[in-house]
């Protein structure tokens, strides 16, 4: 694609207390082979040397490159950060890219293409190899859900399909609907349903992303790697709260996309399909604020068959052994779901 032909692109690249990557970072975002990109950086009142670094940084290696910088006053949270950086963004596209992750340098190249082959697409997704906080490839390539194209009422159906860390999406989302709550860190499952409900959410299906696996990160907030089981219970609590969080964000969008008559498909069927999340993560929320009395409870409601089978276990698993759940929501099972 000629300079000429190639929409412009924003490359925007959030960041908090993260000192030790964020070059690594602005480096895959300075190595794209795109030819019309904007980088829009935004730190989010980091207490550490992030800005300092950052800045630094792209003044030494950000010569010819339009680079767009903002530095918080005060700490938003992720959300606050992605609509204030998003403000800044000029792009026809926002490539989103976290302080501690790595874009491969044909990320935006192959994002666009996706993009321009349908119209009716309004985010991006791609696979992406996860490695460790040394930046030591773990071997693992994390993959999306469904490879085909996801309308709102299949994405409704799914959960989620693409993840935060190789997401993009079409500036119009941000346009249409209003800011991104602050009561979750789940940004890409609300971004993500708000792309289908303005048309679909599709996969570039190659690795494009280098996605960093630490204690810091938001990935991390529920996982027992590297952290005491007290620690991975608060982590995996707030995760589920967040969740929670991001399901209820739906349903505002869903009533805000039909307001503006940008739904396409049943939107009875749409908010079935969210309010069944909605009712999971409730349970998985009361069992984490109230265990063991909960577990007991939930129990007994399924004893008595007061409560369908499924959701009950469900709900156990997702609360009590997140990683069974998430093996559980495998891919093979969610495509099922879809055929």
């Amino acid at each position: 694609m000629s300079h000429a032909a190639a929409p412009l692109v924003s490359l925007v690249v959030i960041s908090y207390r993260q000192e030790a990557f964020i070059e690594d970072a602005l480096a895959g975002a300075l190595s794209q082979d795109y030819p019309s990109l904007e980088i829009v950086f935004s730190d989010d009142a980091s207490p550490d040397g992030t800005w300092d670094k950052a800045a630094a940084y792209l003044e030494k290696h950000g010569g010819g490159t339009r680079i767009v910088t903002r530095r918080a006053a005060t700490n938003t949270g992720i959300c606050g950060n992605i609509d204030e950086a998003v403000r800044l963004a000029s792009g026809k596209y926002v490539v989103m890219a976290a302080g501690d992750d790595i874009s491969l340098p044909h990320r935006v190249s192959e994002t666009v293409r996706v993009f321009e082959s349908d119209s009716t697409i309004f985010a991006v997704g791609c696979d992406f190899e996860t490695m460790d906080v040394a930046g030591n490839p773990s071997g693992h390539l994390q993959g999306t859900v469904s490879r085909q194209p996801c309308n709102a009422t299949a994405l409704a159906l799914l959960g989620q399909n693409i993840g935060g860390a190789g997401a993009a999406y079409r500036r119009e989302i941000f346009e249409c609907f209003g800011p991104l709550s602050r009561d979750t860190v789940n940004e890409d499952m609300v971004l993500e349903f708000r792309a289908a409900l303005l048309g679909k959410v599709a996969v570039a299906p190659l690795p494009l992303v280098r996605h960093r696996t630490h204690s810091a990160s938001v990935t991390a907030m529920a996982s027992a790697q590297m952290r005491s089981f007290a620690q991975y219970e608060a982590g995996a609590r707030k995760m589920a709260h967040s969740i929670l969080k991001a399901y209820e964000a739906r349903l505002v969008d869903l009533e805000t996309g039909l307001r503006i008559s940008c739904v396409q498909g049943s939107a009875d069927e749409i908010r079935s399909a969210v309010l069944r999340h909605i009712a999971i993560m409730r349970n998985v929320v009361d069992l984490h604020d109230n265990r063991p009395q909960a577990y007991v409870a939930w129990l007994a409601r399924l004893a008595r068959r007061q409560m369908p089978l499924a959701a009950g276990l469900r709900a156990i698993i997702m609360a009590g052994f997140p990683r069974l759940w998430f093996w559980h929501i495998s891919r093979r099972e969610r495509e099922r779901r879809l055929n």
